[in-house]
């Protein structure tokens, strides 16, 4: 036997009793259990593929559009009528001034409703834009609360606020809703109310009358559409109770 041949040259056998090799063993099969572990938890296609593919009723549908087009168009009306107070209220400011009436009770209102205008159409311009945001997001809340029960049969005589609540819409729909209503028509009567106070200071009663026969046309359409609305929905609700109680 040779000087610089080793004894223990040579691969060491699968069976061996090395630490190296033992430990290394119980570490890979730690790894796979883990990993059959991580498999076995992770979503398959088929848990998912309901909730990516899932599409609201055709009549929510319908409602949740024509909700959405209605909170659009309200973000662009109240934009525009804070535009139009803002520059209305250096306009109303230089002609009180103008005619000697800027310190009288008139002259305060007209400034005063002016601000208010500004303020409550600013106001409702960012409801527009969480409502219009709460109603984006109903299709993904229906999704994830399932398919609602749809058996019913006859006409369902529920609001819309109900029937929205029904596919996830959380209870801050109703009460963002009716914080919008108020201010939107609140910003319109309040510049309506300077605009005619200020109409009444400084012109003759003649055009006075004219404008006051303008505004109640004015004002027609948009009170019926918040009263007339809420007084379905209220009308609504008070249906439904009678014939649960019954």
């Amino acid at each position: 036997m040779s000087m610089f041949s080793s004894p223990t040259s040579g691969p060491l056998p699968p069976d061996s009793g090395h630490p190296e090799s033992v430990q290394s063993r119980q570490s890979n099969t730690q790894i796979c259990s883990c990993c059959r572990h991580h498999m076995q938890d992770r979503p398959t296609a088929k848990t998912t593929e309901g909730f990516f593919e899932y599409s609201l009723p055709p009549v929510i549908q319908s409602a949740r559009d024509g909700w959405q087009s209605t909170s659009q168009s309200g973000a662009v009306v109240s934009g525009l009528l804070a535009a139009v107070a803002s520059q209305l209220l250096g306009y109303f400011e230089g002609g009180l001034t103008s005619n000697n009436i800027n310190n009288t009770a008139g002259s305060w209102v007209v400034i005063a409703f002016c601000y208010a205008a500004l303020f409550l159409n600013i106001n409702a311009t960012i409801g527009s834009f969480i409502l219009t945001d709460k109603l984006g997001e109903l299709g993904y809340e229906g999704a994830k609360k399932g398919p609602a029960d749809t058996s019913t049969v006859g006409v369902d005589r529920r609001g819309v606020s109900a029937l929205f609540k029904e596919y996830g819409m959380t209870s801050m729909w109703s009460i963002m809703l009716v914080h919008w209503l108020i201010t939107f028509y609140l910003g319109i009567l309040t510049l309506i109310i300077s605009v005619i106070t200020y109409v009444g200071l400084v012109e003759k009663t003649s055009i006075l009358i004219v404008m006051c026969f303008l505004i109640a046309l004015t004002l027609f359409p948009t009170s019926y559409f918040i009263f007339a609305g809420g007084y379905q929905s209220a009308r609504a609700k008070h249906q439904v109770a009678r014939n649960s109680n019954s």
